[in-house]
């Protein structure tokens, strides 16, 4: 659609003015949604980051820049919390395998692994060790 109305600008309008435009089935038409300023609000208190809102919904991140709204918005963080080694593990020590773990939260999964903190909570069989408490109380500060 963006292409004719383009390329052939007094086409497109005469149709649209004719209200045959609607009529021309061949013209992919674009499916944006509206954002306006109340329900911007009220979308992004859903999210805690700005990475989230880019990844779930990238047309509202893109009204809220493009409004300027974004200064208006202090519940979205600029960056994501970081968590040290502790809070890492104890947050990993919910999920009983690493496959879990991956599925679940692929974020965590990836800080671990970067770590090289996966060997210290699971085990050759990719399973939640047992003495899990003791090995995360060893990284408390």
């Amino acid at each position: 659609m963006a292409k004719f109305c383009k390329q052939e600008r007094k086409t497109y309008d005469s149709a649209k003015d004719s209200g045959w435009i609607d009529d021309y089935y061949w013209l992919k038409r674009s499916n944006k949604e509206s954002w306006p300023r109340e329900r911007c609000f009220e979308e992004s208190k859903k999210y805690n980051t700005i990475l989230e809102l880019k990844r779930d919904k990238p047309a509202l991140l893109d009204a809220i820049y493009r409004n300027d709204w974004l200064k208006e918005m202090p519940w979205l963080k600029k960056t994501r919390i970081t968590l040290n080694d502790y809070d890492a593990l104890l947050k990993a020590s919910e999920y009983k395998t690493r496959l879990d773990l991956v599925h679940e939260n692929l974020n965590l999964y990836q800080v671990l692994y970067r770590r090289k903190l996966l060997k210290v909570i699971y085990n050759e069989n990719d399973i939640l060790r047992s003495d899990v408490k003791n090995i995360i109380e060893t990284y408390k500060r």
